[in-house]
C-alpha cells in the first residue's frame, strides 16, 4: 500500500480498483439446463495461479458428483494495428461457462475474477491480495485457502451439484460488479478525481492515486 510505504495519511489516498467492461447486453449468456456444469479457469497456466492444485482437485472429485466439464485457458493478448490490447476469446469463454475458478497463491486483484462476476458466473477463488475486498463469501463467491486441494475439491463439488447455489452466487457477483467494478464507474471516478484536482489549485493537497496490480 502506497499510504504505508510513504507514510501518507489515508485522506490523501484515493483508491481506484481494477475494472472491466460490462458484457451485457452485447453478449448473451449461453446456458443449457440439464447439461454438464462448465468450469472455467482464466489465467497463466502456472503454479502461482494454483493450476497444479486445480488439476488435483478435479481428479479427486467424488464419483457421485454430477457431470461437469472444465476449460483451462491462458488469456492471449494481441496488439491490433492501433496498438490497443484486447482479449482474445475471453468473452466467448465466459458466455458459455457456469463457474470461474482461480485458486491463486498470490494476486493483486485478478481481472479474471471481475470478468467472471460481470458474466454472472459463480466464482471460486482464494482470499489473496484484494480478493477479500471484492468477494463476499457465500453471497458473491466462495473462498478456499491457497494450496488446499481438499477444500478446493469440496467447493467445486458444491457448485457442480447445486445449480441453485451457482445461480445465487452468480447473481450476487454480478450485483457486486455493477456496483463497484464496471469500467464506466472507473471512468466517472477518474473524471471526478481530475475535476477535484484541477479545481483545488493546490498541488500540496493533491491525493495519491492507488490501485491494484492485476
Amino acid at each position: 500500500m502506497f499510504s504505508q510505504m510513504f507514510e501518507l495519511p489515508r485522506d490523501r489516498v484515493v483508491m481506484l480498483p481494477n475494472a472491466v467492461p460490462d458484457p451485457v447486453p452485447d453478449v448473451a449468456r449461453v446456458r443449457h439446463p440439464g447439461q454438464p456444469c462448465h468450469l472455467l479457469f482464466l489465467g497463466y497456466l502456472n503454479a502461482r495461479k494454483g493450476v497444479p492444485e486445480l488439476l488435483q482437485a478435479l481428479a479427486s472429485l467424488p464419483t457421485t458428483t454430477r457431470c461437469w466439464c472444465a476449460t483451462l485457458a491462458e488469456a492471449v493478448r494481441l496488439m491490433n494495428s492501433e496498438k490497443l490490447a484486447k482479449n482474445v476469446g475471453v468473452v466467448d469463454l465466459c458466455a458459455h461457462a457456469d463457474v470461474l475458478v482461480l485458486p491463486s497463491h498470490a494476486e493483486g486483484l485478478a481481472t479474471s475474477i471481475l470478468e467472471g462476476m460481470s458474466h454472472e458466473l459463480a466464482v471460486i477463488a482464494t482470499p489473496v491480495g484484494a480478493h477479500s475486498e471484492v468477494i463476499e463469501p457465500e453471497k458473491s463467491g466462495l473462498f478456499v485457502p491457497p494450496g488446499d486441494v481438499p477444500a478446493l475439491a469440496g467447493a467445486l463439488a458444491r457448485v457442480i451439484d447445486d445449480e441453485s447455489l451457482r445461480e445465487r452466487l452468480g447473481r450476487g457477483g454480478r450485483e457486486r460488479f455493477l456496483a463497484e467494478f464496471d469500467v464506466r464507474l472507473y471512468a466517472a471516478r477518474l473524471t471526478n478525481l481530475h475535476a477535484r484536482l484541477l479545481g483545488s489549485g493546490r498541488a500540496e493537497r493533491e491525493p495519491i492515486v492507488e490501485g491494484y496490480i492485476p
